[in-house]
């Protein structure tokens, strides 16, 4: 009954893998409250909503408390929402960034997902996000904990 009483965070992820949001949903409820939404941009190239939209669309709700930023390598999607949370998010928000071991200007899976620039792979993505104060998770086990730690509870 506890378990789905407190919906209170929500997912924003450009990661179109069903398996592994399986785990995020799986893994980070036990760390935390149920989350109240999940939403999937997708990793293409084009997309009609971004990152940044819907983070600043969180931020404005008054039933979210905290926001998960799930993204991968490739593009600049991620860091662009970071930046804008640095100066303007009212909530706290943590990060995870997948693509860590893909190898240098290969495809992985999908059109979005090649990194294009040195500020592309999950390692400058990561680093970037921690400057912006983000709480940056080394693995999507690490999810919670990363949630817990920028929620400070």
């Amino acid at each position: 009954a506890g378990y789905y009483s407190h919906k209170n965070y929500v997912f924003v992820t450009s990661f179109p893998s069903l398996k592994i949001n399986e785990m995020w949903l799986n893994a980070v409820p036990f760390w935390t409250d149920p989350f109240h939404s999940c939403v999937g941009i997708g990793g293409d190239p084009i997309n009609g909503t971004s990152h940044l939209d819907i983070v600043k669309m969180f931020n404005d709700d008054e039933e979210t408390e905290a926001i998960i930023l799930i993204g991968e390598i490739g593009g600049d999607a991620e860091v662009e929402a970071g930046r804008w949370i640095k100066d303007n998010c009212k909530k706290p928000v943590a990060a995870f960034i997948a693509g860590a071991t893909a190898p240098p200007g290969r495809r992985m899976g999908h059109a979005g997902a090649i990194v294009g620039g040195e500020d592309d792979t999950a390692q400058a993505k990561k680093r970037i996000l921690a400057e912006c104060g983000l709480v940056v998770a080394e693995t999507p086990a690490d999810m919670g904990r990363s949630l817990m730690e920028a929620w400070g509870k």
